[in-house]
């Protein structure tokens, strides 16, 4: 245990001083992620995603993630929920984000950041083809 908050405050000491250079998100993300990887030395995705706007919504974030998951080799799980709602049902659900797999756990990323609350572990997987159809869907909606 002792060699574990030792590796946890040097982790600490040395992402603040090159963290941004070798893990750009390491200081956006919580605590607990940092904790991953100094544990385990492993790496965390790091995403570039645009902001909001009419046309890039929540689906088109989740989906720009996965294909930089497939970049960067992590495992992922598409979720959709409402934040809004507790144990919500699936017809209730109106927003998308990941869950990463790492070290046999999985970890929220919302809008290309970590995000370490009770509602975004909650929610309903779904496969690629069901979040590129939301994707398809947006484009027709705003095209029409």
């Amino acid at each position: 245990m002792k060699d574990f908050l030792v590796g946890a405050i040097l982790f600490s000491i040395i992402g603040g001083l090159m963290g941004a250079a070798l893990f750009p998100m390491v200081k956006e993300v919580e605590v607990e992620a940092e904790v991953i990887l100094a544990r385990g030395g492993f790496a965390i995705p790091s995403f570039v995603i645009q902001e909001p706007s009419a046309t890039y919504d929540c689906d088109d974030a989740t989906l720009d993630m996965v294909k930089q998951c497939k970049v960067q080799d992590f495992d992922y799980i598409i979720v959709v929920g409402n934040l809004d709602i507790e144990n919500e049902r699936y017809l209730d659900c109106n927003h998308t984000w990941l869950w990463i797999k790492l070290n046999g756990d999985v970890y929220p990323y919302d809008w290309g950041r970590y995000v370490h609350d009770n509602q975004h572990y909650e929610g309903y997987e779904i496969d690629l083809e069901t979040l590129k159809l939301a994707v398809d869907y947006d484009v027709y909606r705003y095209n029409r």
